[in-house]
């Protein structure tokens, strides 16, 4: 009996080993759709109410019987122009089926038989061939040009799944017997039908990394986190970076010499402009930094920049395409415009986060100034706006200074003592800390909260963004010296003690940026708040203590 193949993976085609019919011989869509779903039920009789529904879906026409009979019609004229003894359809009352006694093989029913035979052998080399055939019959999605359609989308969707779970489990298969070049190929060719499977992308990482390929498979995380980053918004999964970073520590898991390490550390190219890494990386290297700048003191800054789109033209790409343009025009910016020793990466849809080692915040200002007048300068940067957040990196408070309700006693904190203070407003009491020398009284809000710029002036920390500092000399009065390590006059223990007859309470500094103060208040039950500006600290306090 003559044998027919029938191809549904990527385009339809049907052959009987010499005589073939093509998708593109069809011409059209309906005869397409109408023979397939004949053969894929060709066990069955079809209604024709069922045809119509997969041929027309929601657009059936109002004659359906007649336009069944029709197509019906159309179907057999051209099977019989190519296989002139055979009959293909057999009529019954009110359906049709393809003939029962054609010997049809279908592409997708080899794929699954090769599949279960692979899954049920216990012999690794002959499931990994079982395997690798099943999967070399996908050719693409199932009806690729009309997976639109509900009842194809389903099939399409089922064996799409199937092909990457198989290329999962053959790649195990492969690690199994140390084939990991067999592994590159599978999982490549999967990553391409599901670009978005973290999974597959986590198992291509790690091959590379026991190949000792480190350089790709940092470049496909990056390149995956940024994708992700572009199509769903989100970054890498735990997982993704679990498999990245375990890749990378495989480095010290063999005894190399010194010369053969630094050579796979090296850089493939000589670099021109700022690291860009993933979030994940960055973090690391951020919390390296603040142990510099435990050990080292010196200033260090970290930026926010966000884009926008401003303007949107009808002949656009969608939204997320248009934004994504433009992080890239960013991304090629910041790192042209950065230091080789500055760090960059990508930490939102429409944000990049920049470290800036040993810099000073006017230098940082400089800095995005650059960035900006690079990016203005390159073609269709105009359709985004762009801003930019500028922070000193916090110092590492010394653990010697002690807690209180969760405030470190350092010398960024002052315990504020209140003795006195009624309704008309008049407050008294004083300001003391571990790096201030003398209490220093306030008689007034006002002249509390001069006070309290005083002393941060004096100490040098957190400084004032909006004022030029200077990291040696005297201070002109207009600027103050930025220290890591003020000088300590009182143990935190002795701090601790003092109390107010009126209220007690600490204050935390993290930052004073736009001429106003940031940080957090604690009382002395145990209550805290965060705070934004002087007025908003004076209104927590307020808050807390029910009325100053």
């Amino acid at each position: 009996m003559k044998e027919y193949k029938v191809s549904f993976f990527s385009k339809f085609v049907l052959t009987d080993g010499h005589t073939s019919m093509t998708q593109e011989e069809i011409h059209s869509s309906r005869l397409v759709k109408l023979f397939a779903y004949l053969i894929i039920n060709r066990n069955m009789s079809c209604s024709i109410d069922k045809i119509a529904s997969a041929v027309w879906g929601e657009e059936q026409e109002v004659n359906i019987f007649g336009a069944v009979k029709n197509l019906m019609w159309r179907l057999r004229k051209m099977l019989k122009s190519k296989w002139p003894d055979e009959q293909f359809i057999v009529t019954y009352s009110g359906s049709y089926q393809l003939n029962p006694e054609l010997n049809i093989k279908a592409d997708y029913s080899e794929m699954s038989r090769l599949a279960a035979k692979g899954h049920a052998s216990d012999d690794p080399a002959e499931k990994a061939r079982l395997l690798s055939s099943s999967l070399d019959i996908y050719k693409g999605r199932f009806l690729a040009d009309y997976d639109s359609e509900y009842w194809i989308m389903n099939i399409a969707e089922h064996y799409q799944n199937s092909f990457v779970a198989l290329s999962k489990e053959l790649s195990y298969v492969y690690r199994e017997l140390g084939e990991y070049g067999e592994i590159e190929k599978v999982i490549n060719m999967a990553t391409e039908a599901e670009p978005l499977d973290e999974e597959l992308w986590s198992i291509l990482i790690r091959t590379y990394g026991e190949e000792g390929k480190y350089k790709k498979a940092e470049q496909i995380f990056h390149s995956v986190s940024d994708n992700l980053y572009h199509t769903l918004g989100i970054g890498p999964s735990d997982a993704l970076k679990k498999a990245y970073e375990e890749t990378i520590s495989q480095l010290r898991t063999a005894e190399v010499d010194i010369d053969s390490v630094m050579e796979t550390l090296q850089e493939e190219n000589k670099a021109s402009g700022a690291y860009y890494c993933e979030s994940g990386i960055f973090k690391k290297i951020y919390e390296l930094s603040m142990r510099r700048l435990a050990r080292f003191g010196v200033s260090i800054h970290v930026g926010v920049i966000t884009i926008r789109i401003s303007s949107r033209k009808r002949t656009d790409p969608p939204e997320g395409d248009l934004l994504e343009s433009g992080m890239a025009l960013m991304k090629e910016s910041i790192i042209e415009s950065l230091r080789t020793g500055d760090v960059v990466a990508r930490c939102s849809r429409n944000q990049f986060i920049i470290l800036l080692p040993a810099c000073k915040y006017e230098m940082g200002e400089l800095v995005v100034k650059r960035i900006f007048k690079n990016f203005d300068q390159k073609k269709s940067s105009g359709r985004f706006n762009k801003s930019f957040a500028l922070r000193e990196m916090p110092g590492m408070a010394d653990k010697s200074f002690g807690d209180y309700h969760g405030a470190n006693i350092g010398p960024d904190a002052f315990r504020v003592v209140v003795n006195s203070c009624d309704r008309g407003g008049a407050v008294e009491g004083y300001i003391a800390g571990v790096a201030v020398d003398k209490p220093v009284r306030f008689r007034s809000a006002s002249q509390f909260v001069s006070e309290i710029n005083n002393l941060l002036d004096k100490i040098g920390r957190p400084q004032q963004n909006t004022v030029m500092r200077r990291f040696s000399g005297d201070s002109d009065g207009r600027s103050a010296n930025w220290q890591y390590s003020p000088v300590i006059y009182h143990p935190a223990d002795e701090i601790e003690k003092l109390t107010g007859k009126y209220m007690t309470f600490d204050i935390r500094f993290t930052g004073r940026n736009n001429s106003t103060w940031q940080g957090r208040i604690f009382a002395e039950n145990g209550e805290k708040a965060e705070f934004t500006s002087e007025l908003d600290l004076l209104h927590k306090v307020e808050k807390i203590f029910d009325g100053i």
